[in-house]
């Protein structure tokens, strides 16, 4: 293939400038489970809610199109981090 140079480098200039979001909303994510984490703290709720991130796999896997394993790997990843953060 004899793509141009500076064709990768637009494509990967993209990936960096989504990455940064995607870096964003991670950081709001898990500035939101904090403020849950005290809220649970507070009422002496469990941190864990299998309920819940079951749901928010299957609608992920629903609306991303995505593969179902990524979908899993990459929530279990979040949710062992706001578990976390949780119980700071």
């Amino acid at each position: 293939d004899k793509m141009p140079k500076n064709q990768l480098l637009k494509w990967r200039k993209e990936i960096n400038n989504i990455d940064n979001k995607i870096f964003k909303l991670f950081k709001k994510r898990f500035q939101v489970s904090r403020k849950i984490g005290n809220y649970k703290k507070k009422n002496k709720l469990k941190v864990i809610d299998f309920k819940r991130e079951n749901q928010l796999i299957k609608k992920a896997v629903k609306k991303s199109k995505l593969s179902k394993n990524f979908i899993k790997k990459l929530y279990s990843l979040i949710f062992n981090e706001s578990r976390r953060i949780q119980n700071d």
